[in-house]
């Protein structure tokens, strides 16, 4: 299967829908929507796919991707269930009103953002959940463009739709990586697993997503160390292995080439934001 395109379950009187997700994990789902999505992560942990980014996910992360951008979030299997907020609109609704540029202009720049945490911000949703469509979308513009003045991450520079959205092969080889990212796999294997020998695979892997395998793979299991880390206190020796990484010095020196700064440096830092 390829991204799977959605559609959005619109009436004629309405441009956006805002809907709460309750489940036990979020599954796989590798997919693509016209509309621009902000999601915020009522509660879970995981590995968050956008495009060609890949970054672990904790409850409070407060995400917007743009259209047409293909994009997944994969929670560990905690047994505590998942939750989070999801509206789906379109920024172009606003473009014939000129005060609005600004705002569409940072909508529209890359292919999504991670935003600065606002307190309250389940709450908030509650509330927009009971308002009239006409007057929650009065409040949300309100609260984009006050985003828009806060502090944010651009996930990553680029137009805004991704080529490996009409490649078949990609939501098989998504669906593998998150099931299998942390254990020990060769290239041949992943290669022949969607019927291409090695090099071929990378070379496709390369077009699609503009980085190699190898690089992609180690950012998913980095990603999953990070939080790890910034969660536990286990020895440093054993979140490596539990990430997938075969030896503490080669995760030591893709740790650090990534964050500039040693797995250990790095948790003490966030320690001592935390007790700030």
């Amino acid at each position: 299967m390829r991204a799977i395109y959605e559609a959005t379950p619109y009436s004629d009187y309405q441009s956006c829908h805002l809907f709460k997700v309750e489940a036990a994990d979020f599954e796989p789902y590798w997919h693509y929507h016209q509309q621009w999505e902000l999601t915020f992560i009522v509660k879970g942990e995981g590995i968050r796919f956008v495009g060609d980014q890949v970054e672990a996910f904790e409850s409070g992360d407060f995400i917007l991707v743009n259209g047409n951008i293909p994009h997944q979030w994969v929670s560990t299997h905690s047994g505590e269930g998942v939750a989070a907020w999801v509206f789906h609109f379109d920024p172009k609704a606003l473009q014939a009103i000129p005060e609005f540029y600004h705002l569409i202009k940072w909508l529209t720049s890359g292919i999504g953002k991670k935003l600065s945490k606002v307190h309250g911000m389940e709450e908030k949703f509650d509330y927009w959940e009971g308002r009239s469509s006409d007057r929650f979308l009065l409040s949300f513009w309100s609260f984009l463009m006050d985003l828009k003045e806060g502090s944010y991450q651009i996930l990553a520079e680029g137009a805004s739709e991704i080529s490996f959205l009409k490649d078949s092969r990609s939501q098989k080889l998504q669906d593998f990586l998150a099931a299998e990212f942390r254990k020990p796999f060769s290239l041949e294997e992943v290669a022949g697993m969607i019927g291409m020998t090695k090099t071929s695979f990378c070379r496709w892997f390369k077009k699609q997503f503009d980085q190699t395998f190898i690089h992609y793979l180690q950012n998913m299991r980095l990603a999953h160390a990070e939080r790890i880390l910034l969660q536990s206190d286990l020895p440093i020796a054993d979140i490596a292995f539990q990430s997938g990484f075969e030896s503490l010095s080669h995760f030591n020196r893709c740790f650090k080439q990534k964050n500039g700064c040693s797995p250990r440096l790095f948790r003490n830092q966030q320690e001592l934001e935390k007790g700030k």
